[in-house]
């Protein structure tokens, strides 16, 4: 994703296929169709910083990190998500290159949270140590069960295990191996 502006099509690379990543419509031919006004969906302009939900690097720095004005600015971006506080941190850490002070304070947020359960050993798909925190979500159509691993030092998100809830079994793990940025999309690291 774009360090500082939304509008700037970004690139995901996933087992090999290359997929183009915007917040504006992508066409058939992986074009992406921009409204000369800005995204009227979202109603904002171009450049864009973005919004809770599709934020750019520099719009993370600017997202308070003091623990009630976090969770009323998580609260108050259920405008552009429609999710509640446990899942947009969720879709935060996994998906962005986190500032450090917010990833911390997202983790000690996490934590308070009502329905939180804290794993003080846990390790991710390839077995570095770190802290969990367990949550149970439910969606419409099903119930998760999710534990959000973070690095005990710096407390950056370093993988994810999901289980069944009903039964206890993991189905699901991930870790987080390299995040870095780059000059251009398609380069690595």
């Amino acid at each position: 994703m774009p360090v500082a502006n939304i509008c700037a099509t970004g690139l995901l690379i996933e087992d090999g296929e290359r997929t183009p990543i915007s917040p504006f419509p992508v066409t058939s031919d992986g074009k992406v169709d921009r409204h000369p006004m800005g995204n009227l969906r979202f109603n904002f302009t171009c450049p864009s910083e973005g919004h809770l939900g599709d934020a750019s690097y520099r719009l993370l720095q600017s997202i308070p990190t003091q623990p009630d004005a976090l969770l009323a600015y998580l609260k108050a971006g259920k405008k552009w998500t429609n999710d509640d506080p446990p899942t947009e941190i969720g879709d935060m850490i996994r998906e962005t290159i986190m500032p450090p002070a917010l990833a911390a304070a997202l983790y000690r947020l996490a934590a308070t949270l009502p329905g939180a359960t804290l794993v003080p050993h846990a390790t991710n798909a390839v077995g570095r140590a770190g802290i969990g925190i367990m949550w149970t979500s439910k969606t419409a159509k099903q119930v998760y069960k999710n534990e959000w691993i973070f690095d005990p030092k710096t407390l950056q998100f370093i993988g994810e295990k999901t289980y069944d809830p009903s039964t206890g079994k993991l189905n699901g793990e991930s870790a987080m191996l390299q995040r870095a940025f780059t000059a251009k999309a398609g380069l690595k690291p």
